[in-house]
């Protein structure tokens, strides 16, 4: 399961049921929601806080099987690279933070390249203009391109939650670390110090902070590599075959 229905539990985080008139929709969506549960054998969670919310909302236990990533692919031909500047990707919708991204690149004094597209790129590009930020845009990129963009930059930032969150791994697969919050899937696939900076809120101030803290450590690519690993597709084969044994 990705998550239970955000916008039915969770509308604090996704507010397409919290108008007024569908709230109603929303208590019986609850109640078929639960009802829907008893004959569920089995939870499986993307993230550990996905286990976490299934605990709270059914109080039924999850087993944690994270999506699976083409780690090989990012990893082709890793070796030294020359990096500068930080990296963000996704698409260019409100919650991702790229704005937060754009402001913390800026307060560095550090080149940050946005890769996606979506309706808040012309706000973002007017926001880079604003601040005299060093932003560089790609609407469009292959995965190859991608490939490239992760290893020739030194941090990716991911200033957003997500309930597990492929990108983060794909750059470590790519032997990029990551600067993020301490929330959501960055727990389970970032290793604070090691693999990562994850800092203690989404405040400017803070990713601030982290990300200066990563800019002067000195990573191993080959340790954003490993724990990269440890979410390929074999990997995510394995849990799922444990997974069905368990249940019998």
């Amino acid at each position: 399961m990705h998550a239970p229905m955000r916008y039915v539990w969770n509308p604090e985080i996704d507010a397409r049921a919290s108008s007024p008139f569908l709230r109603p929709a929303r208590a019986a969506l609850k109640s078929w929601d639960l009802q829907s549960t008893r004959w569920v054998d089995s939870f499986a969670a993307n993230s550990s806080t996905v286990a976490a919310r299934i605990a709270q909302i059914y109080d039924r236990e999850a087993v944690v099987i994270p999506p699976p990533v083409d780690v090989d692919f990012f990893a082709k031909d890793l070796g030294a690279a020359q990096r500068e500047g930080l990296v963000a990707v996704g698409r260019l919708i409100p919650y991702k933070g790229f704005d937060l991204a754009i402001r913390i690149a800026h307060s560095l004094n550090e080149q940050l390249t946005i890769v996606g597209r979506g309706p808040m790129q012309t706000n973002l590009r007017s926001l880079a203009a604003e601040l005299g930020a060093n932003v560089t845009f790609y609407p469009r990129a292959s995965d190859t391109e991608l490939r490239h963009l992760f290893r020739a930059s030194r941090l990716l930032l991911f200033p957003t939650v997500e309930d597990f969150g492929i990108i983060p791994v794909e750059a470590q697969a790519a032997g990029t670390p990551v600067v993020g919050p301490a929330q959501g899937g960055l727990l389970d696939t970032v290793i604070q110090g090691k693999t990562g900076v994850l800092s203690s809120s989404l405040s400017l101030d803070d990713m601030v902070d982290a990300t200066r803290t990563a800019l002067d450590h000195a990573w191993e690519q080959e340790a954003c590599l490993a724990n990269a690993r440890t979410f390929s597709r074999d990997a995510f084969s394995a849990r799922v075959q444990d997974w069905v044994s368990s249940i019998g």
